[in-house]
């Protein structure tokens, strides 16, 4: 995961003291967890998450996927599915609303 952070500060152009303050922990902890010190805790990670919403949590955790969320991808499809009566959704949709688990939500708009 050590190799996913640093990944993750290269794509977002990030030293290590940025990192610390984009993310609200001491700049220590980040050197401790570069160095390979310590690991990641769930507080960091999360924090991480927090921060950069467009990362992947099967990524950063886990090392699989691609580093980005495809929420680009999944609207387009959602929103495929809203435009086309056939999806089972009336033409008097206007709006769809994706919850995330974290509370955040985005709201579509159907296309005309």
């Amino acid at each position: 995961m050590i190799n996913r952070i640093k990944h993750l500060m290269d794509e977002k152009s990030l030293s290590p003291s940025q990192l610390a303050d984009e993310i609200g922990i001491p700049r220590a902890s980040v050197s401790h967890l570069l160095s390979g010190r310590n690991n990641p805790s769930l507080d960091v990670i999360t924090k991480i998450l927090q921060r950069f919403p467009d990362v992947s949590p099967d990524w950063l955790l886990l090392g699989t996927g691609s580093v980005y969320r495809r929420e680009t991808t999944a609207k387009s499809s959602v929103m495929k599915d809203a435009n086309s009566t056939s999806a089972g959704i009336g033409d008097d949709c206007t709006q769809i609303i994706m919850v995330s688990g974290n509370g955040t939500f985005k709201v579509l708009n159907r296309e005309s």
